[in-house]
Order: structure tokens, then sequence, then C-alpha cells
């Protein structure tokens, strides 16, 4: 032991954990209502692997905004689990005029209006990009 701490513990994900194990099933049962047990107990050992092998606090900061952002997402997009969706990745280093700044606001007005997203049996999750004549001008949403 150096400074107070204890030395840290291999924890394994596969195997089971002295002690730690049980703690982590009084936790779920305090809790209460924790579905898919096994996953969220490795999520806990993952949080507590973290918090042992990463000097940095920078590393933590992110991983815990990262699991609450998708925590959240979950939630707020369960309801609408049976519906097709179209993710759209930006940049903030994108300046705001830039044609791929403007371009997904565009393009999913020209979606809306054409109904183009494909209903037949083709590729699931295909649709068909709008096509842009020269001189023509595509209607925005």
């Amino acid at each position: 032991m150096e400074n107070g701490k204890r030395e840290a513990r291999p924890l394994s994900f596969t195997q089971p954990n002295e002690g730690v194990d049980d703690l982590i099933e009084k936790l779920m049962d305090e809790a209460g209502a924790v579905q898919h047990r096994a996953m969220v107990r490795e999520m806990i050992l993952a949080a507590l692997k973290a918090g042992q092998e990463s000097p940095s606090l920078l590393d933590l900061k992110l991983m815990n905004t990262t699991l609450k952002e998708m925590r959240f997402t979950a939630k707020v997009f369960a309801p609408y689990r049976h519906v097709r969706k179209v993710t759209v990745f930006g940049s903030a280093r994108t300046p705001p005029m830039s044609p791929f700044t403007r371009w997904p606001g565009i393009s999913g007005g020209v979606w809306r209006k054409r109904a183009l997203w494909s209903s037949r049996a083709e590729a699931p999750g295909s649709c068909r990009r709008p096509t842009k004549e020269p001189g023509q001008s595509i209607p925005s949403g």
C-alpha cells in the first residue's frame, strides 16, 4: 500500500471476481429493476477497470460523458426503435457557408418532398440520392 491506497485487484469480465461480483450484485439489487444484469455487470467492471488503469482524468471524463450521452440517446430514441433513421455527421471545423454544411438541410428537404426513401424490394436501408441537373436548383425543406 502506497499513500494509503490499495493495490489494484485484477478484474475479469469472464471470470468470477471474488467479493467484487457480490458487491455489484448487491448494488443492482439496491438500485432495483436492473435489466440485463450480466451486461450491466460488465459495464460496471469496465468503469472500475478504467478507474484502475487510466491515470488521466480527461480520459475518464470522456468515457463518463460518452456513456451518459449514449444512455440518454437510447432513452430518447426507444419509442422509435422500429423506425429507420439516417445519421449525418458534421464537423465543428467546417465553415458555416461551406456546401458541406448546407447539404444535409437541402437534401433532407428534397427527400421529404419527393419521398425518395425506397419502399420497394431494394436492398435494406437503401435510398436514392437526389440528382441535380446543370442549372436546376434543389428545393430546400
